[in-house]
């Protein structure tokens, strides 16, 4: 998904998979919005007019077709008016408590080292952003994907994609299968850090929204 990919690291070390110059522009954006990853409250980001001709010259770049980066759901109203009108998207989500678990216990983000509950907070802020913007556009542009469906039925799933983006995709006979089911993808139980009382009462609060969110995603696939 890209000419120049992220490297491997510790939190993920089969790689990431996304394109350097989309992560780097989004990074400086957030950056100068004097924002993280991680958000308490919805975020508010804005594009300068430097960055909006730099978004420009990435929507209008032919080399860079499609691309990969979780960050992009925070910057999806500004690239909806960037990008060709016939752009397709493909939204992936996970069940809410797998993924704050997983945060919390690959300890690699200090913010949520030291506050758990951001962990599952943020994918209600993430997912609650793809809901919204999914309302906006015309249902045959985007596709919703919950990934333990996709691993776990990866054949149909592929085939799913495929008809999706028609005769956008490069290639349709990607074996992946074996890819999916290695022992990278069994993730080891770690013991997770203690959470403090306002910890505890946030994460209940977010892990109900959540799965409410959760089941409208759901009914979208």
């Amino acid at each position: 998904m890209g000419e120049r990919l992220l490297e491997a690291d510790r939190g993920n070390p089969l790689g990431y998979y996304e394109d350097l110059e989309i992560v780097q522009f989004h990074d400086k954006v957030l950056k100068r919005n004097g924002c993280g990853y991680f958000f308490d409250r919805f975020p508010k980001i804005c594009l300068n007019d430097e960055e909006i001709e730099e978004a420009k010259h990435i929507a209008s770049n032919s080399v860079i077709k499609n691309w990969k980066d979780p960050k992009t759901i925070l910057f999806l109203d500004y690239w909806s008016d960037f990008l060709p009108n016939d752009t397709k998207y493909i939204f992936l989500y996970r069940d809410p408590v797998r993924v704050s678990d997983s945060l919390i216990r690959r300890r690699t983000d200090k913010v949520i080292n030291q506050f758990p509950h951001l962990a599952i907070q943020n994918w209600y802020i993430y997912n609650k952003l793809l809901y919204r913007f999914t309302q906006k556009i015309s249902s045959e542009k985007y596709l919703i994907i919950n990934i333990d469906n996709f691993l776990s039925n990866f054949v149909e799933q592929h085939r799913i994609i495929v008809d999706f983006l028609g005769s956008m995709i490069v290639n349709s006979d990607i074996k992946l299968t074996s890819f999916f089911h290695t022992d990278h993808f069994k993730k080891n139980i770690e013991k997770t850090s203690p959470m403090s009382i306002k910890s505890k009462i946030l994460y209940s609060w977010y892990r109900y929204k959540s799965y409410r969110l959760f089941k409208k995603l759901e009914i979208k696939l």
